[in-house]
């Protein structure tokens, strides 16, 4: 039930790795859905047709959410102002930018003018932990703002805070599909909570907390409007608040762990089945 275009010549090992399972999740989904798949540009681009109806799925993102919205979960500090202004608890994120004619040392000053150390600078529109830093002194701030400088135009700042635990809420309109915490690898030396850099997933016992995370993920793709996304939610000394949102997100790493792999295919399942549940005019590729 599917073709493929061109062999993978364009990915290194690990990204195809990575792809590769994403894409066994979909051909599996749309086998039990009576689903045919094309595979075009080095597996980017995964065309859907069913019923004379075709649809497309890009990287990662799936035409269930509109692309205002996409966009704002795209860029951190738009998700920050928009979560804000709907009184959601959330982790601020600031703006910073690299004009060309501004030195380093006038962009750390302008950053500690609104903001107090210790910062963590990260890209505005990537995830996965990828090129995120943490400054806790002016020449910490100065090394990190010079290399993030020769590669982005601009960046996000948000306060460090002692963050208990992380979470990930999976939702598909406004059902949660799949929910987990993020535990960090032993030793310490790790402070991020991403799969990719050691942490490990864990599932949620406390029925409570659960449902307070679930609460808060749906209230937040309301706020955004979105249909399908990954909602991470950390606790802090200040009780539960939004740290991301990602309406492009891959579970590969989950998959790997064999409790988890079974609800990651469920995903999958109901994502494409939504994809043709929808009408044409509520959604944008």
């Amino acid at each position: 039930m599917h073709s493929t275009d061109t062999a993978h010549s364009l990915f290194k090992l690990s990204e195809w790795k990575t792809r590769e399972t994403f894409v066994g999740h979909i051909e599996t989904a749309c086998r039990r859905q009576q689903v045919t798949v094309d595979w075009l540009s080095d597996y980017w681009i995964c065309r859907l047709t069913k019923n004379g109806r075709v649809t497309h799925i890009s990287s990662l993102l799936f035409p269930l959410n509109n692309a205002a919205s996409a966009g704002i979960a795209r860029d951190k500090v738009a998700t920050y102002h928009v979560l804000k202004d709907a009184q959601i608890p959330t982790i601020p994120h600031w703006l910073i930018r690299f004009p060309p004619q501004q030195t380093v040392e006038a962009t750390i000053q302008a950053t500690l003018s609104n903001a107090q150390l210790p910062l963590v600078l990260k890209p505005c529109d990537r995830g996965g932990g990828a090129d995120v830093y943490k400054a806790t002194t002016p020449k910490e701030l100065q090394a990190i703002l010079e290399t993030m400088s020769s590669h982005y135009r601009t960046i996000a700042a948000s306060p460090f805070e002692d963050i208990i635990d992380e979470y990930r809420i999976v939702l598909l309109n406004q059902q949660p599909q799949l929910l987990f915490r993020k535990v960090r690898p032993p030793g310490g030396g790790e402070w991020r909570h991403n799969l990719q850099f050691g942490a490990l997933p864990s599932e949620v016992a406390d029925g409570r907390l659960k449902s307070e995370l679930i609460k808060l993920a749906q209230a937040t793709l309301t706020a955004i409007q979105l249909h399908f996304a990954a909602v991470d939610i950390v606790t802090t000394t200040e009780g539960l608040k939004v740290m991301e949102v990602n309406a492009a997100f891959s579970l590969s790493k989950l998959a790997l762990f064999e409790a988890f792999e079974p609800l990651v295919q469920r995903t999958y399942d109901n994502a494409v089945q939504a994809c043709f549940a929808s009408q044409p005019s509520e959604s944008a590729e």
